[in-house]
């Protein structure tokens, strides 16, 4: 499970961007239970 506590969206809501595709790319780590992730959001 990723926390995706903080992620920046005043700029998109400040832009009236209502629809995307979020698009999370987690470090590739063989056994992990966790890892930071890459948050995208394709308008």
């Amino acid at each position: 499970m990723h926390l995706l506590e903080n992620l920046k969206l005043d700029e998109a809501a400040a832009k009236n961007v209502h629809e995307f595709a979020f698009i999370m790319q987690p470090l590739k780590i063989q056994g992990g239970t966790g890892s930071t992730v890459s948050p995208v959001a394709v308008r």
